[in-house]
């Protein structure tokens, strides 16, 4: 595995230390080979270089032993796959997912985050019919630039995401930045709530709003008829090729928003 630029320097993973000594260790006292802190910075470290497994955990960690051992005191070695295994299943994941949180926001500062993307995604084969489990769906929300993810929160069902996107927000240092959501973030709290924050959104027009969005369908259609005159109007063309496919994509933009009436239209 190659080493992540973000893991160059150990220097770069001493906040990470500190961030996990926050966790509570749910493991019985007096009875651990290694020290909770130990095994959570060689996991995310690993998982950080690529690991998805387990055991590609354990074989990070005793590839990589001299340079953990510059910063943590590994007093019995690197932990086995099976502790990390039986730590990850014990530890609050609440708590774990704060203090990651934390770090990499910590770790963001002096980068010129500009513009955070909000997605939700349902993970590959985490469906289990036979036992009647659904599939795993997460929201996640990443720097464009970096490509790093800041947060990430578990939904029980896409439908939930609605719930959970004020939880991410209130977690991100979201000043001067362009907060980018899906159609299921357009929501009057959603937007209120970025804008508290001292971000700046777009969120994505679709059918659940269906009256805001068939008057924006309208307006939109009666400006490219009249050619956008007297109005402020910007363009932007687009051409992406993949799966097969050539897509040219327009982009039309357009400032005045005085003929919305927000009487009228009831964005929930």
């Amino acid at each position: 595995m190659e080493d992540a630029a973000i893991l160059e320097d150990a220097a770069a993973v001493i906040p990470l230390v500190e961030c996990l000594r926050r966790i509570e260790d749910p493991r019985m006292e007096g009875k651990n080979a290694h020290s909770l802190v130990d095994v959570l910075v060689i996991a995310i470290s690993a998982i950080i270089c690529g690991a998805e497994h387990w055991t590609e955990m354990e074989a990070f960690g005793k590839c990589k032993k001299t340079w953990f051992s510059s910063f943590l005191k590994l007093p019995n070695g690197i932990p086995s796959h099976d502790t990390f295994s039986r730590v990850f299943a014990a530890i609050d994941p609440k708590q774990l997912r704060q203090c990651y949180a934390d770090w990499i926001q910590g770790f963001m500062k002096g980068v010129d985050v500009q513009h955070i993307c909000l997605d939700g995604k349902t993970v590959r084969g985490s469906r289990h019919a036979p036992d009647n489990k659904r599939a795993v769906h997460m929201i996640s929300a990443y720097a464009r630039e970096s490509g790093l993810v800041l947060t990430q929160e578990k939904v029980d069902e896409k439908s939930n995401e609605i719930t959970a996107l004020p939880d991410i927000l209130r977690r991100l240092t979201l000043a001067g930045t362009t907060v980018s959501i899906d159609a299921m973030g357009c929501q009057k709290e959603i937007a209120k709530q970025i804008k508290e924050q001292g971000g700046e959104y777009v969120l994505s027009l679709k059918g659940n709003q269906g009256k805001l969005a068939q008057e924006v369908e309208r307006h939109f259609e009666c400006a490219e008829r009249d050619g956008f005159v007297l109005l402020e109007h910007d363009a932007h063309t687009t051409l992406d090729s993949g799966h097969g496919r050539v897509e040219t994509r327009r982009y039309d933009v357009v400032g005045d928003a005085n003929w919305l009436d927000p009487n009228t239209i009831n964005l929930r």
